[in-house]
């Protein structure tokens, strides 16, 4: 069952609902937690703390729509990130580059972030490094 079918009929009649199987309700759980958590996030966070069975979860914010009037909830799709990483310079060498990085006991993330807040210090720490094993 596709998000719009599940929101017809947890919106619906309490009939259609009644119909919804617990693998419905499971398969479909993050989505309409997310769509409530634009307008009522504290509910949003109190429903994801009472535990992980989706097909209670599910019937509990549906409880709470019905008690507010709510009929609909706009769907809010993710914003992907676009952003690469732009470096002016980067490592070509990704062994070195792995043996940098244990050698300071960071992850590569943590490079990169070196790198992005202080490249010409990286970039002269690096290849001093790499000498070493050329």
């Amino acid at each position: 069952m596709n998000l719009k079918e599940f929101k017809q009929a947890f919106f619906g009649s309490d009939a259609q609902y009644e119909a919804l199987t617990d693998k419905d309700k499971n398969a479909n759980r993050f989505m309409i937690n997310r769509m409530i958590a634009t307008r009522y996030p504290l509910i949003s966070n109190f429903v994801n703390s009472i535990g992980t069975d989706g097909a209670v979860v599910v019937d509990t914010l549906r409880k709470f729509c019905k008690e507010r009037g709510i009929s609909n909830l706009p769907y809010v799709p993710t914003k992907k990130n676009t952003d690469k990483k732009k470096f002016d310079w980067y490592p070509k060498n990704k062994e070195i580059l792995k043996r940098y990085c244990n050698h300071h006991q960071i992850a590569l993330k943590e490079f990169d972030e070196r790198l992005k807040w202080n490249p010409i210090e990286t970039k002269n720490e690096f290849t001093d490094f790499e000498k070493i094993f050329k």
